[in-house]
């Protein structure tokens, strides 16, 4: 969507026409979510053909989802539409072929008309994300009450906080250990969670400015990794999980 109907990330270029058009069966984003879909089902079949000697597999993907909510009264329907476009279409194509399905995720983002908006009651990201575990925790549960016919378990693939200060890294790390924890135990299959990121990234069309790491990265020092104290914290947690 940020390539074909945004052009906000590298790859495409939409002129007006087909940005208008982009959703429809024959749009620019429709056939791309479909080329994605027959990429994945042939990927799987495969996947899972030459490891039938070696043992299970898993196969899934990484899907990435925000909680979205309406500015104001009149922004309802924006909403459903950007739900409607985003949060289950494509995985309704391959659920069928999904050993796991894993899901990133941010925050929340809060839309009206046909953007997004920086509200002043919301904390937020370096990169204008809104922190929300809690919708962390209705989402999982949103694609569990879905698939669960499907007996498809969740990873937790990406989520984390650009924050170059490491001051609300800490306390998001820990509430969104904890919406999936409590996910888990109101019924949410749960395999594994991956922080992002280990250290800081390149990010696509923003380049080398958000800090999304634990770790710093001194790009004028060799690339020397500074561990933030989120890392140590982060350490601790997963200590105290195995223990």
């Amino acid at each position: 969507m940020l390539t074909y109907c945004a052009g906000a990330w590298p790859g495409g270029n939409p002129d007006m026409i087909e940005v208008a058009t982009s959703t429809l069966p024959s749009g620019v984003f429709s056939q791309a979510l479909h080329c994605m879909a027959v990429a994945h089902s042939l990927a799987y079949d495969y996947i899972l053909k030459e490891s039938k000697n070696g043992g299970k597999t898993m196969v899934g993907i990484a899907h990435h989802v925000s909680f979205t909510r309406p500015y104001g009264l009149f922004d309802v329907a924006a909403v459903t539409l950007a739900n409607s476009l985003t949060l289950f279409p494509y995985v309704d194509t391959i659920c069928d072929k999904l050993d796991f399905l894993g899901i990133n995720y941010y925050g929340q983002e809060v839309i009206t008309g046909p953007g997004l908006k920086l509200v002043d009651n919301e904390e937020y990201s370096e990169s204008g994300r809104a922190v929300y575990p809690d919708g962390l925790f209705r989402v999982l549960h949103m694609f569990h009450d879905r698939y669960k016919h499907m007996n498809v378990p969740f990873i937790i693939t990406e989520n984390g906080i650009s924050d170059k200060t490491d001051l609300i890294r800490r306390p998001y790390l820990l509430e969104h250990l904890l919406a999936v924890y409590a996910a888990m135990i109101t019924g949410v299959p749960v395999l594994g969670y991956l922080f992002w990121t280990t250290s800081d990234n390149w990010e696509w069309a923003d380049g080398y400015g958000p800090k999304f790491g634990l770790l710093a990265v001194d790009r004028a020092n060799d690339l020397a990794r500074i561990p933030r104290p989120s890392y140590h914290l982060f350490s601790k947690a997963l200590h105290l999980s195995i223990s």
